[in-house]
């Protein structure tokens, strides 16, 4: 989970999902060493939203050729990293 955890944020709050929530300023970090532990990481997150993120460079380059805008009215895209 990243950033806002609205409703998903019960769910967050039981022992186990311990670390589940990641703030967006550790985003990054985060990234980087799932990467290093060769962990993927992908990310559903709305367009409009993930453009603003980039633009603001709170969000680490998608790895090469995997941004993939889902087929939804709102316009959502999944991006993978690693």
């Amino acid at each position: 989970m990243l950033a806002s955890m609205n409703e998903i944020g019960y769910g967050l709050s039981y022992p186990d999902a311990a670390g589940r929530f990641i703030e967006l300023d550790h985003f990054k970090e985060f990234v980087k060493n799932s990467i290093e532990q060769k962990e993927p990481v992908i990310l559903f997150i709305s367009q409009d939203r993930y453009n603003d993120l980039l633009k603001a460079d709170l969000l680490p380059e998608p790895s090469t050729g995997w941004v993939m805008p889902a087929k939804t009215e709102r316009g959502y895209a999944i991006i993978r990293y690693g």
